[in-house]
């Protein structure tokens, strides 16, 4: 029986991790929208920035995705 080992569990925390921002974020653009699937802020300033952290947080998610999962494949062999 192999023991887990510090790659395996740094690779599945950067995998959730990443699941988890990317659900996150897109959970929270799906709540912005209007009836007729507009997303809806309060000014354009807002608008503006928070799109632009929400493109950042999701390259950060797939950063972390990317991680995790090579992380987990060099594991293996």
């Amino acid at each position: 029986m192999d023991w887990i080992t510090t790659t395996q569990i740094a690779g599945v925390f950067a995998l959730i991790a990443g699941i988890a921002i990317s659900y996150y974020i897109s959970r929270r653009k799906f709540k912005r929208r209007a009836i007729t699937g507009v997303e809806v802020f309060k000014t354009y300033e807002k608008a503006w920035f928070i799109t632009l952290i929400e493109k950042f947080g999701k390259l950060i998610a797939l950063i972390l995705i990317l991680g995790g999962a090579k992380l987990l494949i060099i594991s293996i062999f």
